[in-house]
């Protein structure tokens, strides 16, 4: 979806000297189109949520009472890191869960 947008902007222009390629931070790409005063930038997770390993506690828990010692946690209130911080910069945001 990110490419055929950016096609379909880069050929409505008539000099490619209108489009700066870009790394924004945090984003894979991301490209301005000067005549339309423009960016759109393209991100990529492997989920929404913020995830890491977890590790059972010392003190007991739910988990560790049912004999899990170890897993992956996610947090499904939490952004990822990796695009958290794009709403701080971007106007619009386009979920694409395809893959899903």
């Amino acid at each position: 979806m990110f490419v055929s947008l950016f096609c379909t902007l880069r050929s409505s222009i008539s000099n490619g000297q209108e489009v700066k390629k870009w790394r924004p931070a945090g984003a894979d790409r991301g490209f301005t189109f000067l005549t339309y005063n423009l960016t759109i930038a393209y991100h990529r997770t492997n989920l929404l949520a913020r995830y890491g390993r977890w590790s059972a506690s010392e003190n007991g828990g739910a988990l560790e009472s049912l004999g899990f010692k170890e897993g992956y946690r996610v947090d499904v209130d939490v952004p990822d890191s990796t695009w958290a911080q794009a709403a701080n910069f971007h106007n619009i945001l386009i979920f694409n869960t395809g893959h899903w």
